[in-house]
């Protein structure tokens, strides 16, 4: 994870929600490292309070690590997401990765996949990483 990441992440202890202002959400989710992700757990929740969105992934720190870490994406007040998956890609790449990039632009996050893409709209989103990426 680099540096900018690391700085938002240092304010909140490992496991932990933490919530950052819009400006901060688009540098920590841009400044992933999302060649080679592996994304393992996709969930929709929509109940009284709005819809939320939630994506299980492992991510390098970059491109010279040997190790993925686990890392949650939370989008809450969820206005709109679009998504195709191909899951024999998915499957197949499972080991290898099959997440090829990834960014914030606006309110919308943009995750390519292998042989498919997830659009999410909301107003809030949120990183809890679990594990080191040291």
């Amino acid at each position: 994870m680099n540096a900018i990441l690391s700085s938002l992440e240092g304010r909140r202890a490992k496991g932990q929600t933490a919530s950052y202002r819009p400006e901060e959400a688009a540098r920590a989710l841009n400044a992933l490292y999302w060649y080679d992700g592996t994304l393992d757990d996709l969930s929709f929740q929509i109940d009284d309070r709005g819809a939320s969105f939630r994506i299980t992934a492992r991510f390098f720190k970059d491109d010279r690590s040997k190790q993925r870490y686990v890392c949650q994406i939370h989008c809450d007040e969820v206005s709109r997401f679009n998504s195709t998956v191909k899951t024999s890609e998915m499957r197949e790449n499972a080991r290898t990765g099959n997440i090829a990039y990834g960014c914030l632009k606006g309110n919308t996050l943009w995750v390519h996949l292998t042989e498919g893409l997830l659009e999410i709209d909301a107003g809030a989103f949120r990183i809890v990483q679990h594990g080191s990426c040291d």
